[in-house]
């Protein structure tokens, strides 16, 4: 069960990686936008020339919105800088109740507004990171392919009780005495061969 769960995490993390690649490939000729209107809040998510931006806003009052912007929606508007959210806040009016935290490295932005009236939140992510950070998944998925695939190399020809040798005796083992579960082999005539057997007939004859 688990290992279906994990399997299944790591195609669902593949897709979506392929799906923030498909975003930052198009983030440069336009901008979409996931936005969503509440009462009393509003939210958007949209890329904005290789980078995702986060907006969140919440008021304690309530705020207008034209019928058709209320709900979820899906714009697609022109390409934009990602500056834009932050440098909105920045230009709204404050007064002595208005706390700005804001913070910045490299690609990565976020800032934060608070006052009396209501609250602003903008994040800024390169798509790289989050194609990164979905590629987790696939790649421990890889890693565990290859370390089972290794370890089964390592363990043929070993008895699965002692791990002695079996190459020599591949019937039973002279060390515990456990007789190993081998698939038998079929000749050209259709007979069952032992492992032993089918080795002896396949290893040529001396001149």
């Amino acid at each position: 069960m688990l290992r279906r769960l994990f399997n299944f995490a790591s195609a669902a993390s593949l897709l979506l990686m392929a799906g923030i690649g498909l975003l930052w490939w198009q983030s440069y000729a336009h901008s979409d936008k996931l936005a969503w209107s509440g009462d009393r809040a509003y939210t958007s998510l949209r890329s904005a020339q290789g980078r995702a931006v986060l907006y969140l806003y919440h008021a304690d009052f309530p705020i207008r919105h034209n019928a058709e912007d209320r709900g979820l929606r899906r714009v697609r508007e022109n390409a934009a800088s990602a500056e834009l959210e932050r440098l909105s806040v920045l230009l709204l009016c404050s007064d002595s109740s208005v706390r700005i935290v804001h913070w910045n490295r490299g690609d990565f932005a976020w800032s934060h507004r608070s006052s009396n009236r209501d609250l602003i939140v903008t994040a800024v992510a390169p798509f790289w990171s989050l194609a990164s950070a979905t590629f987790m998944f696939p790649l421990e998925w890889t890693g565990v392919r290859v370390r089972r695939r290794y370890r089964r190399s390592k363990t043929d020809g070993l008895c699965p009780t002692c791990g002695y040798d079996l190459r020599a005796t591949p019937d039973r083992c002279p060390e515990c005495g456990a007789i190993p579960q081998i698939t038998p082999c079929i000749d050209r005539s259709g007979s069952s061969l032992s492992l032993r057997q089918a080795r002896d007939k396949s290893a040529p004859n001396p001149a």
